[in-house]
């Protein structure tokens, strides 16, 4: 196979990934291309850049400005806990550029944005009730959490617990909530990771 077709098989399997992508965000929570801010109705843009994307971020193409809240969270602490979450990093510090109301959603592209997060959606600083998150679930020595395959499918990098260990920001799918990557009845990605 000579080199422009391999450039044309590449291709049309990075558009047809990409495709899926956009399907499944459409009509989920980060479906933005909606908003009145969006001007053109860009349903990848508001966190994507096809150009001069945001390398200090694990995320691909990242285009969004950073949270200026970056080593300054209250981390999850709890007396039952035996490993220390560190200050939010990689992708959870990407999901937090908008989550933590310090920069608006519509900053990217080189704007500043007006539209910044509100309600139950922004977490502010404060992270020490939500899930714990920017820290290696191996070096955990607790017998409550779980030690197989289906656990390291869930950590990024298959160590790491953060936002997206149980987050999928691309994730429209129906009857999943908070776009969560699969569905929590009966707590069935709790105990994926937890045995109680």
């Amino acid at each position: 196979m000579n080199k422009k077709m391999v450039v044309v098989v590449v291709a049309g399997i990075l558009m047809a990934s990409a495709v899926g992508v956009v399907a499944a965000i459409l009509n989920s929570g980060h479906d933005l291309s909606g908003q009145a801010w969006n001007t053109k109705e860009d349903v990848c843009g508001p966190c994507h850049v096809p150009h001069g994307a945001n390398a200090t971020q694990p995320i691909p193409l990242w285009g969004h400005t950073n949270t200026a809240n970056a080593g300054s969270f209250q981390v999850y602490t709890s007396t039952t806990m035996n490993v220390v979450p560190g200050q939010p990093s990689g992708a959870s510090l990407a999901c937090l550029s908008c989550h933590d109301g310090s920069v608006a959603v519509d900053a990217f592209g080189g704007a500043t944005g007006t539209y910044f997060i509100t309600g139950s959606k922004l977490l502010d600083t404060d992270l020490r009730n939500d899930h714990p998150v920017s820290f290696n679930y191996w070096s955990s020595t607790d017998t409550e959490l779980k030690n197989d395959a289906n656990v390291t499918n869930l950590l990024v990098g298959g160590t790491q617990v953060e936002c997206a260990s149980c987050h999928d920001p691309h994730n429209g799918t129906t009857g999943v909530t908070n776009l969560l990557i699969m569905s929590n009845a009966d707590s069935a990605l709790c105990l994926t990771c937890h045995d109680k």
